[in-house]
């Protein structure tokens, strides 16, 4: 092989990690974040980007997104969100307030959701699993909600204002499973 092909092959192989390069920075640089006090972990303090879809990174330079930080994508316009499905542990206060989106499901590695971190959405369905040691007041408040699906016990007073839900939560012996409600301005709710 020539000198020159050896310089093509060069020339085209750091192209080409130029542009992976450019794709991941790009997406890591819509989001503000800074390494956690002890040096081993990702808090995600804000977002700066134009989508209104986002995937919430599971690492940033190699290091694990433990922490969403109050208020980091709170009025973004965002209308889905996907949140990652190891590492997370914590959605700060009003992290995602007042945005667009429809539905969230929470995975099972967070434990932690601050108070109004998903208020004033459009949300009609949570899904939330069972490894929660706290769910804080107005969580999920202010959202046109008529289906949440909780996988095994955990809940507080995350809607918020009383809307049935609490009640019929404690009826059914606080017992996981699907409850629904016919619309948003209906308090009966009913354990499938």
């Amino acid at each position: 092989m020539g000198s020159v092909s050896m310089k093509k092959i060069f020339v085209y192989s750091f192209v080409f990690l130029l542009i992976c390069f450019e794709a991941f920075a790009q997406q890591v640089t819509d989001f503000q974040w800074e390494v956690h006090y002890r040096g081993n972990s990702i808090i995600i303090t804000g977002y700066t980007g134009s989508d209104t879809v986002i995937t919430i990174p599971e690492e940033i330079d190699g290091m694990p997104v433990r922490w969403i930080e109050n208020h980091a994508f709170a009025r973004k316009g965002l209308t889905s969100i996907i949140l990652p499905t190891s590492n997370l542990d914590l959605i700060g206060e009003g992290a995602f307030t007042q945005n667009q989106l429809e539905s969230v499901t929470i995975p099972d590695n967070i434990t932690s959701i601050g108070a109004g971190a998903f208020a004033y959405n459009r949300l009609t369905s949570i899904t939330l699993h069972h490894r929660f040691s706290f769910i804080d007041y107005d969580a999920f408040a202010y959202n046109p909600i008529t289906s949440i699906t909780i996988i095994r016990y955990g809940w507080s007073d995350a809607l918020g204002d009383d809307n049935g839900f609490k009640q019929a939560f404690i009826d059914s012996g606080r017992q996981s499973g699907t409850y629904t409600r016919p619309n948003a301005e209906s308090k009966t709710w009913t354990r499938r």
